[in-house]
This record gives structure tokens, sequence and C-alpha cells, in this order.
């Protein structure tokens, strides 16, 4: 199961540790939960698993290159996004976007975009705070590869044909475009004539 993220309350990080318990103590799955990334809330986080005896299952290798973040990606065989209960959710998930990149299926919470997100069988989405939903949902994808498998197919072919870094810049421009005229149109011609940006994903 893989998740990346700053180590922060606001990405769910208290839920996601509850619900692998649930995974691995009440659904009796052999998963291991690999956490990338790093924050203040990373040793408490540790700590806690350590507490629930579940830290022989977590591999938290800190912050990684961004180069190296796939590869770490590429032993899982889904991701979560488990945010909890905010009053207000304005940010657009960068990491659902890079798990879609990897070809895996996501459980998220069904809050803010994540909702339009996994919308079309792109992943499952949970209720906020839904953990024993989370843990189930997460449990059917480990049980059904095939399944998961199609999943993530049909999300990695959204975000490549949607959402990489060079359709995201060229409907910015294309909006400078709009304001500025045909000075602007020009250049926006000619730099997306050059292979400037690559094909990466992005929110």
């Amino acid at each position: 199961i893989g998740f990346t993220s700053t180590f922060r309350p606001w990405h769910g990080i208290e839920d996601l540790l509850e619900a692998f318990r649930i995974l691995v103590e009440d659904l009796n799955s052999p998963a291991h939960l690999v956490c990338i990334g790093d924050g203040p809330a990373r040793g408490d986080f540790l700590k806690h698993a350590e507490q629930l005896e579940i830290a022989d299952r977590i591999h938290a290798p800190g912050k990684l290159n961004h180069e190296d973040v796939g590869d770490w990606l590429a032993s899982c065989d889904v991701a979560v996004a488990p945010y909890p209960e905010m009053s207000e959710f304005w940010f657009s998930p960068l990491k659902i976007f890079e798990y879609f990149g990897c070809g895996l299926p996501v459980v998220g919470s069904d809050v803010g975009q994540i909702s339009d997100l996994l919308a079309s069988g792109r992943g499952h989405l949970v209720a906020v705070g839904d953990l024993q939903a989370m843990s189930s949902s997460i449990h059917s994808l480990l049980s059904n590869p095939e399944a998961a498998r199609k999943t993530g197919d049909r999300a990695r072919r959204w975000v490549l044909k949607n959402a990489t870094w060079k359709i995201r810049a060229k409907e910015i421009l294309d909006l400078v475009e709009q304001t500025l005229g045909p000075d602007f149109a020009l250049w926006n011609s000619s730099f997306f004539a050059k292979p400037a940006l690559d094909g990466r994903a992005t929110p």
C-alpha cells in the first residue's frame, strides 16, 4: 500500500494508521504500508505504529528525490489518500496524480477534488472518517489483483490524456493568450513546438 505525503495531521496520517491496523488485525491482511515523505509528525506516527505493534509492516524511507518516488510506488499494488474532515478542502492533492501516473488504483476520502478524480472507475471513494470502509476497499483491491490492475490502468490513461504538466501549462498559456492577444499567441505556438515539457502528471 503506497502513501506519499508530508507528515501533517491534515493529510490523514492517523486515519491511515488506524485503517491499516484494521486491515492487518481484523481482516488478516499480509499487506505492508510504504509511507514516503517527511514532516513534523513523522516521529509520532512511527511511534504510534510501534505501540499498535504494526511497525514491522511499515516502511518509511523519509524524504526522497522526486525521481526515486516512482520506484518505491512501483512496489505497491494500491495507493491511499485518507484525508480527514476539514472545514475547507481547497487544495489539489498532488499525490493522486502521482499515483495515477504510476498506474495504481487509489482509495481516497470522498471530499473536495478527490471525489471527481476517483469518479468513473478510477478508484474507490469512502466517506471521510469511515476507516472500516477504507480498510475494506483496500482489502478488496489487494484481493482482486486483476480488478485492481484494470482500475490502475484506467487511472493512468486518464491522467496522461488530461493532466500532464504539458497539458496544464498549455491550458494556462492559452488563457494568457486570450488576455494578451496576438503577440503572445505567436510566442505560445513557438514554445509548444519545442520538446520543453515532459509528460509527467500534475494537477
